[in-house]
């Protein structure tokens, strides 16, 4: 049970990373979207997950490895949004008289 309690801390995060993978989806960006999808569970998650096994000796540490993976997942995304947003809407457009 406690490693449940574990997992749903990451719970209103998941939900930022899935809202921000589908805006990236949708502006067409297939780059930015397929490294959020796959940073949870492989490019962020592994190296946590190894770090969190060389500094800590404990499976609850292990079990927060999944959390800490989907914060930073979520800081990446809203990176990657900026970037995306930026790319696809620029001021000069926003700017514009009619």
């Amino acid at each position: 049970m406690s490693f449940a309690r574990i997992y749903i801390y990451s719970g209103p995060a998941m939900g930022l990373l899935f809202v921000f993978i589908n805006a990236i989806q949708s502006t067409g960006a297939a780059l930015p979207a397929l490294i959020l999808s796959v940073s949870r569970q492989g490019i962020i998650y592994l190296p946590v997950l190894f770090l969190f096994r060389n500094i800590f000796d404990s499976a609850r540490m292990l079990a927060a490895a999944q959390p800490i993976t989907d914060y930073l997942s979520t800081a990446l995304a809203i990176i990657l949004f900026v970037f995306t947003y930026r790319k696809y809407f620029p001021k000069s457009a926003e700017l514009q008289p009619d």
